[in-house]
């Protein structure tokens, strides 16, 4: 591990791979999942030829909204399929490449829409999911397994 820091600049670690085979079905972790290029996860229902292949989130923006007891549309309904921890995804941009194990995914997106019908939004309050999810596009597939080291790509892929 301490060489992956030095070699590739460590940002972070997968704890949870989740996966959802249709919409409305409840989400299965699972230990790794096989993610295709310009796919995203095999077997998951937001794969496809999008932008939004693959959603992150911080197991500490999960933490955060349990304990400040958040409700509002999308805290219990979102689903990211792959949680890490030890990284902070509002600092990563909307171009940059990650790698996360085998595969290489650019983000296309960073933080998911608010609606106003919210009660998060009608109290005034800023919901961390509008800043701390981040979607990707799959550039270079391969394995994803929990425990995997996520960090930002380096050089030109």
């Amino acid at each position: 591990m301490e060489e992956a820091q030095g070699k590739y600049n460590l940002n972070g670690q997968v704890v949870d791979i989740w996966i959802s085979k249709e919409k409305g079905t409840p989400r299965v972790g699972v230990r790794e999942a096989l993610l295709k290029e310009n796919h995203g996860i095999v077997g998951d229902v937001n794969s496809g030829d999008n932008d939004r292949q693959v959603t992150l989130l911080t197991k500490e923006c999960r933490e955060k909204v349990k304990k400040l007891n958040l409700k509002g549309l999308c805290t219990d309904r979102f689903h990211e399929n792959i949680t890490v921890e030890n990284i902070d995804l509002c600092n990563l941009y909307t171009g940059q490449r990650i790698c996360l194990g085998e595969t290489v995914h650019e983000i296309t997106q960073i933080g998911k829409k608010c609606f106003s019908e919210c009660n998060i939004v009608k109290n005034g309050e800023t919901c961390p999911l509008s800043r701390e999810v981040v979607f990707t596009k799959v550039i270079k597939g391969g394995v994803v397994k929990k425990g995997d080291i996520v960090y930002k790509k380096e050089v030109a892929y």
